[in-house]
């Protein structure tokens, strides 16, 4: 049981890593990786909202949650890299 708990633990903070990096060195308004149409996350994190700002604390948590989905979607199953994905090189139009 203690196993499961680390693990889930684990898988997000690499999402955590994963997001901060995205919204850091992305040079787009609108990342492909990022935007699935209910996402509007934008970088910087505001620290101040999360807490606060309900809604904006769900977006940010979806965002941690489902990197591996996007990841199994864009980089396998698609065709941006990894690189392109961790850096969020890719906007959308």
């Amino acid at each position: 049981m203690f196993f499961l708990v680390r693990l889930a633990l684990l898988y997000c903070v690499i999402g955590v890593g994963i997001l901060l990096v995205q919204l850091t060195f992305t040079t787009c308004e609108r990342p492909l990786v990022l935007d699935d149409g209910t996402s509007a996350t934008h970088g910087p994190i505001d620290l101040g909202r999360i807490g606060k700002d309900s809604d904006y604390t769900k977006r940010l948590a979806s965002d941690v949650v489902f990197w591996g989905p996007r990841a199994f979607d864009f980089v396998i199953k698609g065709d941006i890299s990894v690189k392109n994905f961790l850096l969020a090189t890719d906007c959308k139009r």
